[in-house]
């Protein structure tokens, strides 16, 4: 069957408190864009009566549980990332954030990839330095201090420095980016060994990403029908972790799942152990933890 779009027939555009989606119908397809968005969780259906497919999700991560006996001094913890030199990357609007804890926190323009200084390792708060705060020197949570960055024109030729805090999150990577004052900046990154340690923050710290999704159903040439949910992860990497996921046919046509396939960050293939296959559906396995999933497709017999 030729796919042809001959008109829009339909749009309904509604929202949620934190969930926006979009949905159009197209002759001989099914289509939907979904804005999926760190905390939210639902389903959305394409199709009709006769064949239909329903992608499901949830964004809605737990806190990761340590065990009491594995708590380690969270100097300890971190001297690990700073003999490992761990970087990790953000890019937020125009910029490029890169952090290393115990190096060097780098801001880049976008652009022309002009790298500005936000400060060099300085050191704990518990060696002696502290941010001016109410919290004396030794006091949790756990931060670092960076200086003598890039000189900031816009505070009087200082130059700029940063806070570094850490907080819990499934992996390695930068939560949050604040100013408070003009270059001056307070990052949270998140790391694994942070989640219910006493030597650090111990709310989880949620990092709001919103990335578009779309989910198609179209009939192939074969009669066959395919189901795919993707985001837009031609100009970005997938941001938002799902906890839980799957994607199913229904209707009242024999649509049992022949192939499929799933992929993750940088469009890797996801390990089969993590897919539970069943007779119109995939889903996430028993095995399976939460990642950045980037693309799912389904093609029945």
């Amino acid at each position: 069957v030729r796919l042809e779009m001959t008109t829009m027939w339909s749009i309904l555009l509604y929202r949620l408190s934190i969930l926006t989606i979009v949905v159009h119908n197209v002759v001989g397809q099914h289509s939907n864009i979904l804005e999926l968005t760190t905390l939210s969780s639902g389903s959305v259906r394409v199709g009709d009566g006769r064949v239909g497919c329903t992608f499901t999700y949830d964004a809605k991560n737990e806190p990761v549980e340590k065990p009491k006996e594995t708590v380690r001094e969270g100097r300890e913890i971190l001297m690990e990332y700073h003999n490992a030199k761990k970087c990790t990357h953000k890019q937020k609007e125009l910029w490029d954030y890169m952090v290393c804890p115990g190096s060097e926190i780098v801001q880049t323009i976008t652009e022309n990839k002009q790298p500005i200084s936000l400060g060099t390792y300085r050191g704990f708060n518990g060696e002696g330095y502290r941010d001016g705060g109410d919290q004396g020197v030794g006091e949790v949570p756990i931060r670092e201090f960076y200086s003598q960055g890039t000189v900031c024109e816009a505070a009087s030729n200082q130059p700029r420095a940063s806070v570094l805090f850490f907080a819990c999150s499934h992996e390695f990577q930068i939560l949050n980016i604040e100013e408070p004052r003009t270059c001056q900046y307070r990052i949270t990154v998140g790391i694994p060994e942070a989640c219910d340690h006493p030597h650090f923050r111990n709310e989880m710290v949620v990092q709001v990403e919103v990335e578009t999704w779309f989910i198609e159903l179209t009939q192939l040439d074969d009669g066959r029908y395919q189901c795919q949910a993707y985001n837009n992860g031609m100009d970005k990497m997938g941001m938002v972790q799902l906890a839980d996921w799957s994607l199913k046919f229904d209707g009242t046509a024999n649509t049992q799942v022949d192939s499929y396939t799933v992929k993750h960050h940088n469009r890797e293939v996801l390990n089969g152990d993590y897919i539970a296959v069943e007779d119109r559906e995939i889903a996430a396995s028993m095995g399976y933890t939460p990642k950045t999933l980037e693309f799912l497709s389904i093609t029945s017999k």
